[in-house]
């Protein structure tokens, strides 16, 4: 029994993240991050502010200036219309999966409920 309710969990999450994958607003983000890396000028904002944000952490967390650049060029790299859609896609989807991560847990708890 135990290895019939495995087998049909398996099956139920490899069709749920199927569902995931092949639905319209996956597919968009994905089209959305394609252009993103394409965008030289939008990668290199975010390699600037990885590299920065690597001085700041080897300074200890100490260097305002740093800190102070670091926010003015995330603020640029919002500014830019294709990393703001790229934002909102990728907060709908990370809403989506919270969302399903918390019916699951209801759904299980609600089931060991049962079990007691």
């Amino acid at each position: 029994m135990e290895k019939y309710i495995t087998d049909d969990i398996l099956e139920a999450t490899d069709d749920l993240i199927d569902s995931i994958l092949q639905s319209e607003l996956y597919q968009q983000h994905i089209k959305i991050r394609q252009k993103l890396y394409q965008n030289k000028k939008v990668m290199a904002e975010i390699e600037a502010i990885k590299q920065l944000e690597q001085q700041y952490v080897k300074g200890n967390f100490q260097n305002e200036e740093i800190l102070q650049l670091i926010e003015k060029k995330k603020h640029n790299l919002e500014m830019i219309p294709l990393y703001k859609e790229y934002e909102q896609s990728l907060d709908e989807i990370n809403r989506i999966l919270v969302m399903i991560k918390d019916d699951l847990n209801q759904y299980f708890t609600d089931l060991c409920n049962k079990m007691d």
